[in-house]
């Protein structure tokens, strides 16, 4: 249920200019859904004489920073219009002490948003910045053009494209409030840097820029299901670190503004890519876990034996990772064979980090059979909320290891996701009434689950179930979580006909619960 939108307490002991600028802002923005997606193209505005990329809002929910625009030849300019769209061309860069902000009118709920920059010596200076982004008061992301750029100028096909980021906030206040602010190393971990190339990477030279910039900004809502209902129910934002398209190609950005990496960056020893699945109705909008991702899958294989292989394990892309918070990581799995029985492909799912040997803390391998807890060719989303052990370094590698059971057929997985449990202040309107800690649970109520679901069918007459009983039966069915140390895993059931009523045991022994531990 929706809170009640607050009052806006800002608008006291302001001034009457600054009233009138609020009121001016307020009235561009009349009109618009504040419930649906929101396309921001940041330095098209009235000050800059530039009309908005086409799908695009002009840039009308900040007056801090000035706009700008890249020309074609700042950089790359054979293939700079080609590689960047008509949004990414401008943008808005901040003040270098100040930074600025963005205040946005959404209605109460959860959001993704999706973040886009582009530098590209736009200021002549040859000075990609380093800077912080801010959501909801707390730090989520560092951002660092000058790494960026560096990365993507390696690679022939992402050359002067833009660099993009989001994450996953909850407001019960009417308004997301997102800040660019100058680099502070008072926002990086205060443990996890060990050794000379974390201290390369993590801070940036005392001469490089300190000036935000952002070129694109979206907002797209976000079930409250997705992802645990964590965002609203437990105080966090999920500051996504990593998204895999495993075994197919870079997909997106889909209806909820993300981008699925293609796994031809990455290292999948032991397996093969698959696209023949043809995944049935999910029973989920097409925005999340998109057709086009689950449609590809990877399958072990023993290379040296040209034979369907017992073990394959998937190292995914280094990112920085904070050990004092959270993680949650998201897989995705299809049965792509119709013909395949339950028991007949049972997988144990372990995840590690840093070097591949150090499992997540209090996690244990799980036993995994798609056809037993779906049906062929349905969607398994299997979550895990877990703690890092003392990592070797900040920036991290994760790996999944899928080992196919005696006799079973091989391991398959789809897609791969990590976020960051940015945990808010309990004092903050959004904090919830504690921050999360290992081990505290939060709940996710019969109203949010079935958001991603179909409607329940008409209770029997002779089965004496009250609404309410059936309402909290068909919420066991569709969500499952094994406690497992300091982690859990989270089992999504998603059919076209769900059979109502039918318990299943989440892999681990456990029965299923609507409490989700984090």
């Amino acid at each position: 249920m929706a809170l009640p939108r607050r009052a806006w307490p800002w608008l006291r002991g302001a001034s009457t200019l600054g009233l009138l600028g609020i009121a001016a802002s307020l009235l561009l923005a009349a009109g618009a859904d504040d419930s649906g997606p929101l396309r921001i193209d940041c330095g098209s505005a009235v000050e800059s004489g530039v009309a908005a990329a086409a799908g695009f809002t002009a840039d009308q929910y900040t007056s801090d920073g000035t706009p700008f625009t890249i020309a074609a030849g700042s950089l790359n300019s054979a293939n700079l219009t080609a590689n960047l769209s008509s949004a990414e061309t401008t943008g808005r860069a901040f003040s270098n002490s100040s930074g600025g902000c963005y205040k946005i009118p959404r209605a109460n709920g959860t959001y993704l948003v999706r973040l886009g920059f582009a530098y590209l010596d736009f200021d002549q200076q040859a000075n990609p910045p380093v800077f912080n982004v801010t959501a909801q008061g707390v730090p989520v992301l560092t951002v660092n053009l000058l790494v960026a750029e560096l990365l993507q100028n390696n690679d022939t096909a992402r050359m002067a494209t833009a660099h993009y980021r989001d994450f996953i906030a909850f407001t019960s206040t009417g308004f997301l409030d997102i800040c660019l602010v100058p680099f502070s190393s008072a926002f990086l971990p205060t443990s996890g840097f060990v050794n000379e190339l974390d201290l390369v990477l993590a801070y940036p030279s005392a001469a490089q820029s300190r000036t935000p910039l952002l070129n694109t900004l979206e907002v797209f809502p976000t079930p409250s299901t997705v992802y645990g209902g964590a965002p609203e129910s437990a105080g966090v934002i999920l500051a996504n670190a990593m998204r895999v398209n495993i075994g197919g190609p870079t997909v997106g950005p889909d209806l909820a503004g993300r981008v699925w990496d293609g796994d031809d960056r990455s290292y999948l020893p032991r397996s093969f890519r698959a696209t023949n699945a043809t995944v049935k109705d999910t029973g989920a909008p097409d925005d999340y876990w998109p057709q086009a991702v689950l449609q590809t899958y990877r399958e072990s294989i023993d290379l040296e034996k040209a034979q369907a292989g017992t073990e394959m394990q998937y190292s995914g892309m280094v990112v920085p990772m904070d050990p004092s918070n959270l993680f949650v990581v998201v897989l995705n799995f299809v049965e792509p064979n119709p013909a395949v029985k339950r028991g007949q492909r049972v997988m144990d799912v372990q995840l590690f980090w840093g070097d591949g040997q150090r499992m997540a803390m209090g996690l244990q391998p799980e036993v995994v059979d798609i056809v037993n807890e779906t049906t062929p060719l349905t969607a398994l989303a299997l979550m895990h909320v877990v703690q890092l052990q003392t990592p070797m370094s900040y920036f991290q590698k994760v790996f999944v290891q899928l080992h196919a059971s005696n006799k079973s057929l091989p391991a398959v997985i789809s897609a791969m996701e990590v976020y960051e449990a940015i945990r808010l202040a309990p004092s903050t309107p959004d904090g919830g009434t504690a921050a999360p800690t290992a081990g505290s649970s939060m709940t996710l109520t019969a109203e949010q689950a079935h958001v991603l679901a179909p409607p329940p069918p008409p209770p029997s007459t002779s089965s004496g179930l009250s609404a309410g009983s059936i309402a909290a039966i068909v919420l066991g069915v569709l969500l499952g979580v094994v406690l497992v140390g300091g982690g859990v895993f989270f089992v999504i059931k998603r059919k076209q006909n769900p059979t109502p009523f039918t318990k299943f045991d989440g892999g681990g022994g456990a029965s299923a619960t609507a409490n989700l531990v984090v």
